[in-house]
């Protein structure tokens, strides 16, 4: 008849009792069986003492009978394996995009958009399968429910005592992964044979395997969920609603209460889409041009323009130099582009700079804006503009360009000695100065229309020259 789980339990406590028994202690030995600890938490057994170092000595140990063979069997982690063959796979599409990036190489302006996307997909499918074939049979993959609940508490030293009749051969393949985490996790092994005869297959680590890393539980022999606080209980809760989100069994009679969840995977995989959305919107910034087809497009072109007007009536320009405000009724593109014929004129002077710094007039009772005669000069080359009147003392040339304001005309005013010294007349003239001396031209003769048909004097409408 194979060995109940008492007599195990039994068999486990008087080893340990020996094992301890010549360990430096001050004080009794207590020990104890079936208790219980936050979290689902369960000890089949224990027994601690006080050391001569005064510190509290806890060994703790799990028995398994032949009737609860699945406590010491691993299970596969199949969850755990694809969320992390997932997020390997996420990690090296996004690695290979850097590295396209980098060096410049796949980009979807080389490749195109299609074939960048099916670089990386069979880049995260490649490193999917690679990770998952390669690390399928990893101890992490293979979920022990006696090891898995060691790794939750601290002990100093923990036990696993099994039934003999568990495993029969000594080559089970579920034997040899259990004792394999066993030794990796530092806990002790222990077989049970039907006689309650106990032998001692592998010896606890003496040293703390993760570091005091694990947390400190008090074991008791009671329900340890009574009087609790509601702030506890919220919090259970929480967890509670996070861990089925996660993957991870709270049921504490469950022996799958204590599998992995996956939520670090999820966070490496948003992370690694992240960067490769990251670094796709910044590729497709930086597509080729799609240069059209010259033979097809002229004709399609010229045959939309014959079909129906395309242009509007109304055209923004930037300088009243180009065309009148309603001299065309035609929309723009139909007008005859032909330049404006340079009509011979007479420049009344070409004006020179001269070395030395001359002082701009500093009086502006108008609000006027008025330079220094230095910022008159950053130019290269030749100047051209349209000259109205020549004017002195400044008051008549201000008052002159207040009477044509009225008529809706705008004029400027320009100090002679800033380029000639000795002179002390004023040049009123229209609009800008040209670097162009066709566009001044052009300018000059829409100017003495314009004075024309307002019935205003252009005799002294002339075009000047202003060189270095």
């Amino acid at each position: 008849m194979p060995l109940t789980e008492d007599k195990i339990k039994s068999a486990g406590l008087r080893f340990l009792k020996a094992h301890y028994k010549f360990r430096p202690r001050v004080g009794p030995t207590t020990s104890q069986l079936d208790l219980q600890g936050a979290g689902g938490i369960i000890a089949d057994g224990q027994l601690q003492f006080v050391t001569e170092e005064n510190q509290l000595f806890i060994a703790t140990f799990e028995a398994t009978s032949e009737y609860l063979y699945e406590e010491v069997k691993f299970r596969p982690e199949l969850r755990v394996l694809f969320w992390d063959s997932l997020a390997a796979g996420f990690i090296t599409a996004a690695a290979t995009y850097a590295y396209g990036l980098i060096w410049d190489q796949f980009t979807i302006r080389q490749v195109g958009i299609g074939t960048t996307l099916s670089v990386l997909l069979a880049a995260g499918f490649v490193g999917f399968w690679i990770y998952r074939f390669t690390v399928r049979n990893w101890s992490r993959y293979r979920y022990i429910y006696a090891i898995e609940q060691f790794k939750r508490y601290h002990a100093d030293e923990q036990w696993i005592a099994i039934a003999d009749s568990i495993f029969p051969n000594s080559e089970d393949p579920y034997f040899d992964e259990l004792r394999r985490q066993c030794v990796r996790n530092g806990v002790g092994l222990l077989l049970v044979e039907r006689d309650e005869s106990v032998q001692l297959l592998i010896s606890p680590a003496r040293r703390e395997v993760f570091s005091n890393k694990r947390r400190l539980m008090r074991l008791v022999q009671q329900e340890y969920l009574r009087g609790r606080s509601w702030g506890r209980r919220l919090s259970d809760r929480g967890r509670n609603l996070l861990d089925q989100i996660f993957g991870r069994v709270r049921n504490n009679d469950s022996l799958q209460r204590f599998r992995r969840s996956f939520y670090k995977q999820m966070l490496l995989c948003s992370a690694a889409l992240g960067l490769i959305l990251t670094i796709f919107i910044r590729q497709l910034k930086d597509r080729p041009l799609a240069y059209v087809n010259e033979r097809v497009y002229g004709p399609t072109l010229r045959q939309e323009v014959s079909e129906g007007p395309l242009e509007t009536l109304d055209v923004l320009v930037d300088s009243a130099a180009l065309i009148e405000e309603g001299r065309y009724q035609e929309p723009y593109l139909e007008v005859a582009q032909e330049p404006v014929p340079i009509r011979e004129v007479d420049e009344v002077w070409i004006m020179r700079t001269v070395g030395e710094a001359i002082p701009a007039q500093t009086a502006a009772p108008g609000g006027e804006i008025i330079y220094d005669c230095e910022r008159l000069r950053n130019f290269e080359g030749a100047l051209f503009l349209v000259k109205y009147e020549q004017l002195t003392p400044l008051a008549a040339a201000r008052k002159r360009v207040a009477d044509l304001a009225e008529r809706g005309l705008t004029a400027n005013i320009l100090w002679r000695a800033c380029f000639e010294g000795g002179a002390d007349d004023y040049l009123l003239y229209f609009d800008l100065f040209f670097p162009d001396r066709e566009e001044a031209a052009t300018e000059l003769q829409r100017t003495k229309s314009l004075l024309q048909t307002m019935g205003l004097p252009t005799e002294s409408l002339k075009l000047v020259r202003i060189e270095q």
